[in-house]
């Protein structure tokens, strides 16, 4: 059995989560069998079993709400959150989640290296519809939480160079240009 549906970042076919060379972080099967471990595991096979992606991402959230508050493992929710990310990259509360994590555990450098070789990954396998919406989220990243301006605007490019007609980006653009008059 999977832990965690891959944790977000990598595979965890090895039985271990890995974020980055150095770190891991061990399947919920090594851990000591709480409450908590008993309705993750719960949880992890109603995913596993899940063929519509919305309530993939509902329940993943609930995995991590469960790793946050009883288990005070926020890595571990980072991570679940993650993977509900890459089911719907415009889904809003996830994507609220995904930030508000990366914050609080100060990983936004790794998060912002991690999508941006996975929207490339995207753009090479025609994935057009996915790696629009991730390059609009890592526009709206870039600009309104990290204010790196110029690495917004160039994401948001990057997706109307995919689709011209995108509806996020074109807002999302106008915004950004219009914030960077505002600022001269």
């Amino acid at each position: 059995m999977k832990t965690v549906i891959g944790f977000g970042l990598a595979s965890c076919s090895s039985g271990t989560a890995k974020t980055n060379e150095n770190e891991r972080v061990p399947p919920m099967q090594s851990r000591p069998e709480t409450e908590a471990a008993k309705k993750i595991k719960t949880l992890e096979h109603r995913v596993e079993s899940s063929q519509i992606a919305i309530e993939r991402i509902e329940i993943l959230g609930q995995i991590a709400k469960i790793y946050e508050e009883e288990l005070s493992d926020e890595e571990s929710a980072f991570l679940v959150i993650q993977t509900a990310f890459r089911e719907d990259f415009s889904h809003e509360e996830t994507s609220r989640e995904l930030e508000r994590l990366a914050t609080t555990l100060g990983r936004w450098d790794e998060l912002m290296q991690v999508y941006t070789k996975l929207v490339r990954v995207l753009q090479t396998e025609n994935e057009t519809t996915k790696a629009c919406n991730l390059w609009v989220m890592l526009g709206h990243w870039y600009g309104d939480i990290l204010e790196i301006r110029e690495y917004a605007i160039y994401s948001v490019q990057q997706c109307l160079l995919l689709d011209a007609d995108h509806r996020g980006a074109t807002s999302a653009l106008s915004r950004l240009r219009g914030a960077h008059r505002i600022e001269r």
